[in-house]
């Protein structure tokens, strides 16, 4: 899970403990953007991560293999956790519309879990838009694709943005 959706599933946790809590930010909250969600599973992130730090093949398999050995001795404190909330991420039952954008060779990333998280936020939520690439790297899809992105962003908040609210398009400064 990425540093942003793991800070939003701990954001959820405490709020839903809450019933005003809950209430709030279904009445404030019109929607949420995600970008290269890590999502898959410790195993894929620690490939990923590795991947993502050294181009050589022996250093990644000896800093996969020191990750995972560290999942495995700390389990209790951090595989458990994580698998906890990585569950409430998906099973969220405060879903407003969202806007993922992914890509389907992130090494961070299984599209699969992206899209059954999509699919399933979409079961209880009235919109749900997904964006997916098939050539770019861990957040590297603004980079890549900046006309289509911002066209899509734009798109999005324009559905999501309350019309009494003035809104200046996003503009690409790269």
């Amino acid at each position: 899970m990425s540093i942003g959706a793991y800070i939003y599933s701990i954001i959820l946790i405490e709020a839903l403990k809450n019933q005003e809590a809950v209430s709030y930010l279904n009445q404030r909250v019109k929607g949420n953007i995600f970008d290269s969600l890590v999502c898959g599973g410790l195993n894929q992130m620690a490939v990923g991560v590795s991947k993502l730090i050294f181009k050589n093949f022996i250093l990644e398999k000896v800093f996969t293999t020191t990750l995972l050995s560290y999942f495995t001795l700390t389990k209790p404190y951090t595989v458990q956790e994580y698998d906890k909330i990585t569950q409430q991420f998906i099973d969220n039952p405060f879903t407003p519309s969202a806007l993922i954008f992914y890509s389907t060779v992130d090494p961070m990333s299984d599209p699969n879990v992206v899209e059954y998280t999509g699919q399933t936020w979409g079961k209880r939520s009235a919109h749900i838009q997904m964006k997916k690439w098939d050539d770019a790297g861990h957040v590297e899809l603004f980079k890549k694709h900046p006309k289509e992105y911002v066209e899509r962003l734009d798109e999005y908040i324009d559905f999501i943005r309350p019309s009494v609210r003035p809104y200046k398009p996003v503009v690409a400064k790269l």
